[in-house]
């Protein structure tokens, strides 16, 4: 006759029991984990926040055109055309001087006196900001605008946005690698903490198997000690990434007002569901592993 009689509070109490036991590779186990979902946080993040500021940096996909200071209304008028009509061209937009002037003056509020004085002669110059379609055929693009008459300067950014997509897919390299090598290393210590624990309890489990017991009432308090780990681990993470965050990226970068730094808010919950899953589903897949030799009928 097989024992079916399943009580939560005692599974709880044998998993904890055995975290207890072998407390320094408990520690250990929580330890490596939480390095391995820092990493894996901390990626993300980064990833997440380089992916804001390529979408808030104006123009990086586009070419700004900028007409000669001397130029009259005709010519400007012309340039516009000109720009329309080429080939792979999807959208112009012009900007007078007096604008861009004004733009400056709205956007440094308490400088303003210091642009007040170009209204009567305005530095700047209208420009125009083309978008295009195909960025494989941008040299081409930048090419034949410049041999455009009145054309005073062409600034092309989509080598910012590229250098920016590079530096991403480093980083996406690099911390996949980091995360690979800890969550094997999470993997390893894990299983050798709840191993430790079959071992001690080697004569129990072989007694439990003769009476009847089935694998899950012998294996749930393992999984079960496996579950705490990942818990123990991923709360850690969430704490120690949530001040890591808070501190050094929107505290410290943010009051800079260079980078565009992600609220911790608007990813709290993004960053708790992926330190969960990824924490207990390691600490179930690790004693799942190790309980695959007393699985056996």
């Amino acid at each position: 006759m097989k024992i079916r009689r399943y009580n939560l509070v005692y599974f709880l109490k044998l998993a904890f029991n055995g975290i207890f036991r072998n407390g320094v590779m408990t520690i250990a186990s929580v330890i490596v984990l939480v390095s391995c979902l820092l990493v894996t946080g901390t990626s993300w993040l980064l990833i997440k926040n380089i992916d804001v500021n390529l979408d808030e940096l104006e123009g990086y996909n586009k070419i700004v055109v900028f007409v000669n200071q001397d130029a009259d209304d005709y010519l400007v008028s012309e340039i516009g055309d000109k720009l329309k009509a080429l080939d792979g061209v999807t959208d112009v937009v012009y900007q007078s001087k007096d604008d861009a002037l004004q733009e400056l003056i709205d956007q440094y509020g308490a400088e303003t006196e210091i642009f007040e004085m170009f209204r009567n002669d305005n530095p700047l110059k209208d420009e125009y900001s083309v978008s295009y379609n195909d960025s494989s055929k941008v040299d081409t693009l930048v090419y034949q605008i410049e041999q455009i008459d009145g054309i005073a300067k062409v600034n092309n950014r989509r080598d910012v946005a590229l250098k920016i997509d590079r530096l991403k897919s480093i980083v996406q390299l690099v911390f996949t690698w980091l995360l690979v090598l800890l969550f094997m290393v999470s993997l390893f210590v894990i299983m050798n903490t709840v191993k430790l624990n079959i071992f001690a309890r080697r004569e129990e489990i072989a007694i439990m198997k003769y009476v009847g017991a089935t694998r899950i009432y012998v294996g749930l308090p393992y999984i079960l000690e496996g579950i705490i780990i990942g818990l123990f681990a991923s709360t850690g993470s969430f704490f120690i990434q949530w001040y890591l965050y808070q501190h050094y990226a929107v505290e410290l970068l943010g009051s800079y007002n260079v980078l565009t730094v992600l609220p911790f808010e608007s990813v709290r919950l993004t960053l708790i569901i992926i330190f969960a899953v990824i924490g207990i589903g390691t600490g179930i897949f690790a004693s799942a592993i190790s309980l695959r030799k007393y699985n056996k009928a």
